[in-house]
């Protein structure tokens, strides 16, 4: 379905032109000032000096003149109709339209003279989305039921109330008004006639006047990934060492452009949050809190309301999507991320360090050292702290189809890059398709050009890929086909059952074979 703005979130970001157009046919012939397009064939100006459909059969025919009003607009035109309206027999006057082919599924506004049954024919303002008419004025009953002669006015004020005049005798009445302020895009104006064969020229047309504003659409934003990143965190509000205790999340913008974040979406967990009427400005911060606590933080900090923010203290994925879905960051932070575990009982915010270096995760994250515990709407305490960049290494690799296997990184990566399939080779053999695996991008799904074989060794190896930190992969990996393990193909191989204070007990295992086993089918389990 097509998404259309409201018109005040739209003309907040775009341009309004005045624009006009007038034909009253006097040149005698509808193809040059304006030029009128379509069913031309059918049409003529006659000896009067009006628009008239000329056909011999029955049919729907249609002209249209270019035209972008939809604003501040005034549409004037006199219609006349030879016969008495029906279902099979009535007319269209297309006030905005964004296709010139006036019979297709488009979208615009329209007035209908007629097309009902019986004596209750009337004039009518529709909205029309594709293959959807909305009803907006139903007019007088029975000004269009007998040959109707009329001019006609529709006008539309720059928040949205339209308003419907018909004039039978020089005096413009109103039929009605109505409130709509969608604002669909508009190219054209034109007329439309539905017919049968004995009411074949029987429509006329005449007096166009159309005056008011058109809206130029807003340069769409060329938004890359990483543009906008979440950069703190502020999951365990309690105790307080200072801050309001409201959960948030702080966005900054990476670039030198004011972004709008109307319509973005944040997911936290597995809850959407949608953006309000919203942006944030350049090399800036907004942070992301529930309305109730909107006024708790201080009024010079950027800030976005929701209904509510909800963030796990162990942990949980975040990720920022634009209003288009494209996945512009993507978090997945735990406790472990405090790297300090004092801080991580309550009342800090965790922080990143550097707003580029978007692939290091944990070791680009830790907690605030701000004496309040944290640096809502403001840069980092730990902003250019050093680093640990982590080597940039291949950490699975496994079939997943006949010709199709995955492989994983340590990293979150830049998805362009890791849609390039020259990158990653097989024994030799290119990939034909790389499709990255959203949100984290840290993963991808290869396809091959040949069938994966039982038996068979393969090394998965990647030149020219990089992080982001410029560094390439430092390693290949051997997988294959997985069999199925007899007793003593693994084996447990080394315990630790009394680490050292502050260490973790564990198991190794071993594979004590020439095989390839997938362990997701084992279990290991303590037995008393």
């Amino acid at each position: 379905m097509r998404k259309y703005l409201l018109l005040f979130i739209l003309t907040t970001f775009t341009q309004v032109v005045f624009a006009q157009f007038l034909d009253n046919f006097s040149d005698g012939e509808f193809t040059n000032n304006p030029i009128w397009s379509g069913n031309v064939g059918v049409f003529e100006v006659d000896t009067t000096f009006k628009l008239h459909l000329n056909d011999t059969i029955s049919g729907e025919s249609f002209l249209a003149t270019e035209s972008n009003v939809s604003i501040n607009a005034v549409w004037e035109f006199d219609v006349r109709l030879e016969f008495n309206s029906s279902s099979s027999n009535f007319a269209k006057v297309y006030l905005t339209a964004d296709d010139q082919n006036l019979t297709a599924d488009l979208n615009g506004f329209f007035i209908q003279i007629g097309g009902q049954t019986g004596a209750t024919d009337n004039i009518r303002l529709y909205k029309q989305e594709g293959d959807t008419d909305e009803l907006l004025i139903n007019g007088i009953e029975g000004i269009a039921a007998i040959s109707p002669d009329l001019k006609i006015k529709v006008t539309r004020d720059s928040i949205g109330n339209w308003e419907l005049f018909t004039d039978t005798s020089n005096i413009y009445f109103s039929e009605g008004t109505a409130f709509d302020n969608i604002l669909l895009p508009s190219n054209y104006f034109g007329v439309y006639c539905k017919y049968t064969s004995t009411r074949a020229d029987k429509f006329w047309f005449d007096n166009f006047i159309v005056s008011g504003d058109s809206v130029v659409p807003p340069t769409p934003q060329n938004i890359s990934e990483n543009d906008i990143i979440i950069n703190e965190i502020f999951a365990d509000p309690t105790p307080s060492i200072g801050l309001p205790e409201f959960e948030y999340i702080e966005l900054y913008n990476n670039t030198n452009s004011t972004i709008d974040l109307t319509d973005w979406i944040i997911t936290i967990g597995t809850t959407e949050k949608v953006f309000p009427t919203s942006k944030i400005e350049a090399d800036s911060f907004v942070l992301l809190v529930k309305e109730d606590a909107l006024n708790s933080f201080p009024s010079n900090i950027s800030k976005i309301g929701f209904s509510s923010i909800s963030l796990t203290n162990g942990g949980a994925d975040i990720v920022l999507k634009d209003n288009n879905g494209k996945t512009i960051n993507a978090i997945s932070y735990t406790d472990k991320w405090y790297n300090n575990e004092d801080k991580s009982e309550g009342g800090w915010s965790i922080e990143r360090a550097n707003p580029n270096l978007y692939c290091e995760r944990q070791h680009n994250w830790r907690a605030s050292i701000s004496n309040i515990g944290g640096t809502p709407g403001k840069q980092n305490s730990v902003w250019g702290e050093n680093v640990y960049i982590a080597d940039f290494r291949i950490t699975n690799a496994y079939i997943i189809g006949s010709n199709k296997m995955q492989v994983s990184f340590n990293k979150n990566l830049d998805s362009l890059l890791l849609s390039e399939s020259s990158f990653f080779k097989i024994n030799g053999n290119t990939a034909t398709n790389s499709n990255p695996i959203a949100p984290f991008f840290d993963a991808t799904m290869l396809t091959f050009d040949f069938t994966f074989l039982e038996n068979t060794t393969y090394t998965i190896s990647i030149n020219s890929l990089i992080d982001c930190s410029g560094n390439s992969i430092i390693n290949a990996m051997q997988f294959g086909i997985p069999d199925s393990s007899l007793e003593n193909d693994i084996i447990i191989n080394e315990i630790l059952f009394n680490p050292k204070e502050d260490g973790v007990d564990y198991v190794e295992i071993y594979n004590n074979s020439n095989s390839f086993f997938d362990l997701s089918k084992l279990r290991i389990a303590n037995f008393f």
